[in-house]
C-alpha cells in the first residue's frame, strides 16, 4: 500500500477521525472497502451509524452487509491464528451490541 493510501486510513484529519472514518460516516464508502487491518470498533460503529440515515429497506440491507463483514472478520482472525485477540473481541462485542440494539428497536 502506498504512503498516501495508508494516510487515508491512519492520519487523523478531524480530531481523532481519519478520512476513512469520515467517509464511512457520510456513506461515501462501505465497510467492505476498508482493508481488514483498518476495520475496527470505530469503523464498524461509523458504518452502522450511517445506516440510520437511510430509508428502512436500504438500511436493513446495509446492516446485514455490515453484520456479514463482522462475521468474516471474526473468521479471518481465527484463520490467522489470532482467536481471542483484541480485534476479534472488539468485533464480537460490537456485533453483539448492534444485534441487541436492533432486537430492542423492533419492540420499541
Amino acid at each position: 500500500m502506498l504512503t498516501f493510501e495508508r494516510e487515508y486510513f491512519e492520519r487523523p484529519v478531524y480530531g481523532p477521525d481519519t478520512q476513512c472514518v469520515m467517509d464511512l460516516m457520510a456513506g461515501k464508502i462501505t465497510i467492505a472497502e476498508v482493508p481488514f487491518a483498518y476495520r475496527g470498533k470505530r469503523e464498524f460503529n461509523c458504518a452502522f451509524q450511517y445506516t440510520k440515515s437511510l430509508p428502512h429497506a436500504q438500511a436493513e440491507i446495509e446492516r446485514e452487509l455490515i453484520r456479514k463483514q463482522m462475521l468474516d472478520d471474526i473468521a479471518e482472525c481465527r484463520r490467522r491464528g489470532k482467536r481471542g485477540d483484541k480485534k476479534e473481541k472488539d468485533v464480537v462485542e460490537i456485533y453483539m451490541r448492534l444485534s441487541e440494539e436492533e432486537r430492542l428497536a423492533k419492540f420499541a
